[in-house]
């Protein structure tokens, strides 16, 4: 497997699209399958739709359960908590994002991923950041201060 792995990630650094390729991502898919699940009760559980609903039934139960309204005032609950920021963190925390911090964050986006939602990965951004710093400062500043991505 580890020869299989070397030789994937050489075929992907030069942009080959092999057979070995193809048939290493089928391998590595049918191992990222669950095919069967035994619940809580030992029945075994093996239809693809049968193990969604229960998946889906067991994160509703361990992460959802009855949302109950609190009669709690918001001041209350902070009444509560003894430890509280110093107005100094609250400042930095709560400062806009420079430019600076934007352009570190585009460029420590792992390479070699899948393109982001836009189609592009971030080698190009990276790579055309002079043509295109400006334009990707500006959006993500509009974004955070708005909280809507720009339609153009």
């Amino acid at each position: 497997m580890q020869i299989m792995e070397e030789k994937l990630t050489r075929d992907l650094q030069y942009g080959a699209s092999t057979a070995f390729y193809h048939m290493f991502i089928k391998t590595r898919q049918s191992f990222n399958q669950i095919t069967i699940l035994v619940d809580e009760h030992n029945s075994i559980i093996d239809s693809i739709s049968d193990i969604k609903n229960h998946n889906v039934c067991y994160f509703q139960s361990l992460l959802g359960g009855c949302v109950t309204p609190s009669s709690a005032a918001t001041c209350d609950i902070a009444s509560m908590i003894c430890v509280k920021c110093y107005s100094e963190a609250v400042s930095i925390l709560s400062a806009p994002f420079s430019d600076l911090d934007i352009k570190l964050a585009f460029f420590s986006l792992p390479k070699n991923k899948a393109p982001r939602p836009d189609g592009y990965p971030a080698e190009f951004f990276t790579a055309n950041w002079e043509a295109l710093g400006c334009d990707m400062i500006s959006a993500i500043k509009e974004f955070l201060t708005t909280g809507r991505l720009l339609q153009q």
